[in-house]
């Protein structure tokens, strides 16, 4: 009984946070469009969005990416593509040529942690990070070349005041988010459902035991200090920094090999148990289940793609 009062609570828990962050990203966003603050910032948002050529409206879901919420900004990106101004190629490709921005909300949520365990070298590993999202921008760039992919710039402020006066802004902004989070709120309460059904049952802990049995078949490349550190990776990613600093602080590490391994860990997490548990579910949650699909799987491999090229770039690094 108190198992499943648990996971009511839970789920109660998870539809509050839902409903606060997606109406509040879409209510601010709204209002940047109405005030036509995009508009007088135009020359420095264009110029932050112009490497990966993209257009100026998606600036309130990158800004939302930057301070880490992306729950406000995939639901901004789900706006527009209801409204017909995205494709969901366009999606997939704003996703990943947004890379080297969105960058800066991942490394805000694991940077402290990370330099907290690490130390100075917590900076390489970040640096790290960082030169994977900006390859992540490069391979949305090659996709978007590819399947001919030009996102056209538009006006999604469409005057919701008319000429009533400014009073009335606030409040088809608040209607707005609010009509679009109600059409979301069912496919999240789903996904979330499922997720916490599956975590209740122990799928999780299971798919990660079964990862770290036979995280062992790498010893041939990797020390027993590695393994040990790439096993905790797969498990828990912010754990691994603090074992991975007092392994090296006590000379069973390299710092070669301490990078590797933490990359290496957060991949296999990341591909297995992060996809399943949540960057599938997140985009379920708001996107309809065949671009979810297609968002998770493109940025699944194109983080699969990066990572490999670091990882062998510090596998053949003689230091």
């Amino acid at each position: 009984m108190g198992g499943v009062a648990s996971l009511i609570l839970d789920a109660a828990i998870y539809v509050a946070l839902f409903l606060v962050s997606s109406m509040a990203g879409l209510f601010l966003a709204c209002l940047l469009n109405e005030y036509g603050l995009l508009r007088r910032a135009g020359p420095a948002v264009k110029a932050l969005l112009r490497p990966a050529g993209l257009p100026d409206f998606v600036f309130p879901a990158v800004a939302s990416a930057m301070v880490n919420a992306y729950r406000a900004e995939h639901m901004i990106i789900y706006d527009y593509y209801s409204r017909g101004l995205l494709s969901e190629d366009a999606v997939v490709f704003y996703v990943l040529a947004s890379g080297y921005l969105r960058a800066v909300g991942a490394l805000l949520h694991v940077g402290p942690i990370a330099l907290a365990a690490l130390g100075p070298i917590g900076l390489i590993y970040l640096a790290l990070l960082y030169i994977k999202y900006v390859l992540n921008t490069v391979i949305g760039l090659a996709y978007g070349r590819v399947r001919g992919i030009r996102i056209v710039n538009a006006q999604v402020g469409p005057s919701l005041m008319s000429n009533h006066g400014s009073g009335n802004r606030l409040k088809p902004c608040f209607t707005r988010s609010l009509r679009v989070t109600l059409r979301v709120l069912p496919r999240f309460l789903i996904v979330i459902i499922t997720v916490l059904l599956l975590e209740y049952f122990g799928v999780f802990t299971a798919l990660g035991h079964y990862l770290i049995v036979n995280a062992g078949a790498l010893s041939y490349f990797l020390s027993p200090a590695s393994i040990t550190v790439l096993s905790t990776a797969i498990a828990s990613p912010s754990v691994s920094y603090f074992v991975a600093a007092s392994l090296f602080g006590h000379g069973q590490l390299s710092l070669k090999f301490l990078l590797i391994a933490l990359l290496l860990g957060s991949t296999i997490n990341g591909l297995t148990i992060g996809l399943m548990r949540h960057s599938l579910p997140f985009y379920l949650s708001i996107y309809p289940p065949k671009l979810a699909v297609k968002i998770a799987v493109a940025q699944a491999l194109a983080d699969a793609v990066s990572l490999t090229v670091i990882i062998t770039l510090l596998m053949v690094f003689n230091a």
